[in-house]
Protein backbone atom coordinates (compact mmCIF):
# COMPACT_ATOMS: atom_id res chain seq x y z
CA UNK A 1 0.00 0.00 0.00
CA UNK A 2 1.39 3.75 -0.87
CA UNK A 3 1.66 6.42 2.16
CA UNK A 4 -1.60 8.14 1.63
CA UNK A 5 -1.49 12.07 1.36
CA UNK A 6 -0.53 13.64 4.63
CA UNK A 7 0.17 16.94 5.90
CA UNK A 8 2.68 17.80 8.87
CA UNK A 9 1.33 15.95 12.23
CA UNK A 10 0.36 13.02 10.30
CA UNK A 11 3.84 12.69 8.17
CA UNK A 12 5.67 13.04 11.78
CA UNK A 13 3.44 10.24 12.67
CA UNK A 14 3.72 8.25 10.08
CA UNK A 15 7.53 8.51 10.28
CA UNK A 16 7.44 7.42 14.21
CA UNK A 17 5.37 4.22 13.75
CA UNK A 18 6.76 2.87 10.29
CA UNK A 19 10.30 2.94 11.46
CA UNK A 20 9.98 0.77 13.95
CA UNK A 21 6.90 -1.46 13.00
CA UNK A 22 6.32 -3.66 9.98
CA UNK A 23 2.57 -3.57 9.26
CA UNK A 24 -0.23 -5.48 7.51
CA UNK A 25 -2.29 -3.87 4.94
CA UNK A 26 -5.24 -3.47 6.88
CA UNK A 27 -3.06 -2.47 9.76
CA UNK A 28 -1.66 0.20 7.09
CA UNK A 29 -5.47 1.11 6.18
CA UNK A 30 -6.45 1.48 9.86
CA UNK A 31 -2.70 3.64 10.43
CA UNK A 32 -3.72 5.91 7.23
CA UNK A 33 -6.79 6.70 8.58
CA UNK A 34 -5.02 7.69 12.18
CA UNK A 35 -2.54 10.14 10.15
CA UNK A 36 -4.83 12.15 8.74
CA UNK A 37 -7.01 12.23 12.20
CA UNK A 38 -3.69 13.48 13.54
CA UNK A 39 -3.59 16.27 10.49
CA UNK A 40 -7.37 17.18 11.08
CA UNK A 41 -6.34 16.86 15.41
CA UNK A 42 -3.65 19.24 14.45
CA UNK A 43 -5.83 22.21 12.60
CA UNK A 44 -8.38 22.30 15.02
CA UNK A 45 -5.98 22.67 17.88
CA UNK A 46 -4.35 25.57 15.91
CA UNK A 47 -8.68 26.52 15.41
CA UNK A 48 -9.10 26.34 18.71
CA UNK A 49 -6.39 28.63 20.16
CA UNK A 50 -7.51 31.32 17.82
CA UNK A 51 -11.22 30.43 18.53
CA UNK A 52 -13.70 32.35 21.31
CA UNK A 53 -14.73 29.72 23.71
CA UNK A 54 -18.11 31.09 23.95
CA UNK A 55 -20.52 31.94 21.06
CA UNK A 56 -23.89 33.18 19.93
CA UNK A 57 -26.38 30.26 19.21
CA UNK A 58 -29.23 30.60 16.77
CA UNK A 59 -31.46 31.87 19.25
CA UNK A 60 -29.13 34.85 20.36
CA UNK A 61 -27.79 32.82 23.56
CA UNK A 62 -24.28 32.18 24.44
CA UNK A 63 -23.15 28.26 23.81
CA UNK A 64 -19.88 26.58 23.64
CA UNK A 65 -18.39 26.76 19.95
CA UNK A 66 -18.89 23.60 19.04
CA UNK A 67 -14.99 23.59 17.79
CA UNK A 68 -14.23 22.78 20.87
CA UNK A 69 -16.83 19.52 20.89
CA UNK A 70 -14.85 18.65 17.43
CA UNK A 71 -12.10 19.03 19.09
CA UNK A 72 -12.82 16.59 21.76
CA UNK A 73 -14.63 14.13 19.39
CA UNK A 74 -11.25 13.81 16.91
CA UNK A 75 -9.03 13.25 20.24
CA UNK A 76 -11.47 10.63 21.11
CA UNK A 77 -11.69 8.93 17.90
CA UNK A 78 -7.35 9.76 17.99
CA UNK A 79 -6.68 7.36 20.95
CA UNK A 80 -9.44 4.42 19.20
CA UNK A 81 -7.95 4.28 16.18
CA UNK A 82 -4.92 4.08 17.93
CA UNK A 83 -5.85 1.31 20.78
CA UNK A 84 -7.38 -0.80 18.02
CA UNK A 85 -4.22 -0.43 16.07
CA UNK A 86 -2.65 -2.39 18.92
CA UNK A 87 1.12 -1.72 18.30
CA UNK A 88 3.13 -3.79 20.77
CA UNK A 89 4.65 -1.79 23.72
CA UNK A 90 8.49 -2.43 24.51
CA UNK A 91 7.38 -5.96 26.63
CA UNK A 92 5.10 -7.17 24.20
CA UNK A 93 6.30 -8.99 20.66
CA UNK A 94 2.48 -8.50 19.32
CA UNK A 95 0.28 -5.63 20.46
CA UNK A 96 -3.25 -6.65 21.88
CA UNK A 97 -6.26 -4.84 21.19
CA UNK A 98 -8.68 -3.36 23.88
CA UNK A 99 -10.98 -6.43 23.90
CA UNK A 100 -7.88 -8.95 23.89
CA UNK A 101 -6.36 -6.86 26.73
CA UNK A 102 -9.53 -7.25 28.51
CA UNK A 103 -9.89 -10.95 27.83
CA UNK A 104 -6.40 -11.28 29.48
CA UNK A 105 -6.84 -9.48 31.87
CA UNK A 106 -9.71 -11.28 33.17
CA UNK A 107 -8.38 -14.39 32.41
CA UNK A 108 -5.71 -13.76 34.37
CA UNK A 109 -8.04 -12.20 37.50
CA UNK A 110 -9.85 -15.57 37.20
CA UNK A 111 -6.49 -17.67 37.55
CA UNK A 112 -5.22 -15.92 40.48
CA UNK A 113 -8.74 -16.54 42.50
CA UNK A 114 -8.01 -20.12 41.72
CA UNK A 115 -4.64 -19.84 43.06
CA UNK A 116 -5.65 -18.12 46.07
CA UNK A 117 -8.60 -21.04 46.38
CA UNK A 118 -6.27 -23.94 45.89
CA UNK A 119 -3.12 -22.71 47.29
CA UNK A 120 -0.11 -22.12 44.67
CA UNK A 121 1.32 -25.56 44.77
CA UNK A 122 -2.10 -27.41 43.79
CA UNK A 123 -5.16 -28.07 46.07
CA UNK A 124 -4.53 -28.25 50.03
CA UNK A 125 -5.69 -30.64 52.15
Amino acid sequence: MQKPELGPAGNRLWGLVMKDFELSTPELLLFGELAHTADELAVLHEASEQADVMVEGSAGQKKVNPLFRELREHRALFVKLLAELALPSEDEEKGKTPSQRRASEAANARWELERQKWGRGGKTA
